[in-house]
């Protein structure tokens, strides 16, 4: 019967001691003694077909799987990348639009204080104007200094 386990420990025991093989020494040395034992049963020939022998569809379905795990977890990516995004949009746009309306409102509440300034000063021009002083005097009265 063949012994993996043993002859796996009986490799890194060789391995740690202070004059070790070659690797391809210890490999060829291992490959002749399973060879040399005779298989005595066909779970053996399982086993070992199962830990050493990878047949090319079993090859191929394990990229395939490996690929498409990649491909899932690389979906998953995009998509907490594109979901954070949204959501980046989404927060900085609310501010977005505060400002923009805090800034039309200042706007035009700046214009409604300039509109009532030019129209204090009408009234004001209108009602020197309406007691018809000489110039000077309407002068000084508007701009504060006489020409």
């Amino acid at each position: 019967m063949v012994n993996f386990e043993k002859d796996f420990d009986l490799l890194e025991k060789e391995a740690r001691d202070l004059n070790p093989l070659p690797p391809l020494a210890k490999l060829t040395d291992l490959l002749e003694r399973w060879q040399r034992e005779p298989v005595s049963s066909q779970e053996d020939i399982k086993r070992f077909a199962h830990e050493l022998w990878v047949s090319l569809d079993d090859y191929e379905r394990e990229m395939r799987d490996q690929v498409h795990g990649h491909q899932i977890l690389l979906t998953m990516k995009e998509h907490k990348f594109m979901t954070h995004m949204e959501w980046l949009k989404n927060k900085f746009g609310f501010y977005l639009e505060l400002y923009e309306q805090a800034f039309v409102e200042l706007k035009l509440r700046q214009r409604k204080q300039v509109d009532q300034l030019q129209m204090m000063l009408a009234d004001q021009e209108s009602r020197v104007m309406n007691y018809q002083r000489d110039p000077n005097t309407l002068a000084y009265q508007i701009y504060g200094e006489i020409p």
